[in-house]
C-alpha cells in the first residue's frame, strides 16, 4: 500500500472536502474503508524526515479540528524545528503495526521559575479520528512521561479547549484541570 499524500486528506473534519484513502484506494468513511479503531498500535518513536507526507495529513487534520489555518512558511518552520536536534521542540509519533502514522505529539522542554529542572510542555496532541480507540493518544502521553523521567524533567503539562470532552476524558486520567486562565497577546 502506498503512503497517504498531502491533498488526500481530510474527510475527517466536517469542513473538509478532501479524503484520506484507505487500503484499496477508497476514501475513509466509504465502502472499503478502515473502520474506526481497527488499526493496531505498533510503537511510539521520534518523528523522522520520511514521515513528512503522513505528518502533513495529520497536521492539516489538527488545524482543521481547531478551525485554524497557518501560512505555509509557519508549517515549514514547525516541521524544521521538530526535526532539529538542537531545538527544544521535538515530535513523537504513534505508528500502527504497518508503520503508518496514527498520531503525533509535539512538545518542548524548557526551564521554569518554579522548578529547578526543566519541564515539558505538550503543545500539540492529535490522533487520526479513524485511528482513535486503539490507545494512541494515551501511549503518546505515556511516552512523554517516560521521556520526562529519563531526562530528569520535573513535569509534563498541556492545555486543551474546555469543550474538548473526548480529549478531556483522557487527560482527566492523568490530572485534574487547574483554575489557570490563559491570555495571549499578539505582538506582530
Amino acid at each position: 500500500m502506498r503512503p497517504l499524500r498531502v491533498g488526500e486528506a481530510l474527510a475527517r473534519h466536517p469542513a473538509s472536502t478532501r479524503h484520506v484513502l484507505a487500503p484499496g484506494g477508497a476514501p475513509l468513511g466509504t465502502s472499503g474503508a478502515v473502520p474506526r479503531g481497527s488499526r493496531r498500535l505498533g510503537e511510539v518513536r521520534a518523528l523522522r524526515q520520511e514521515d513528512r507526507a503522513e505528518w502533513d495529513v495529520l497536521w492539516e487534520g489538527y488545524l482543521a479540528f481547531y478551525g485554524a489555518s497557518l501560512a505555509p512558511e509557519t508549517t515549514e518552520a514547525t516541521w524544521g524545528r521538530l526535526l532539529d536536534p538542537g531545538a527544544p521542540m521535538f515530535g513523537r509519533v504513534a505508528v500502527d503495526v504497518e508503520g503508518r502514522l496514527l498520531g503525533f505529539a509535539h512538545a518542548l522542554a524548557h526551564e521554569g521559575t518554579w522548578t529547578t529542572t526543566s519541564q515539558c510542555y505538550l503543545e500539540d496532541l492529535f490522533v487520526d479520528p479513524n485511528a482513535r480507540g486503539v490507545g494512541a493518544g494515551r501511549t503518546l502521553i505515556e511516552d512523554l512521561l517516560a521521556l520526562c523521567r529519563a531526562r530528569g524533567w520535573s513535569r509534563l503539562y498541556w492545555h486543551t479547549q474546555a469543550g474538548n470532552a473526548p480529549a478531556r476524558r483522557l487527560y482527566d486520567a492523568y490530572s485534574t484541570a487547574d483554575d489557570m486562565v490563559r491570555y495571549r497577546v499578539g505582538v506582530h
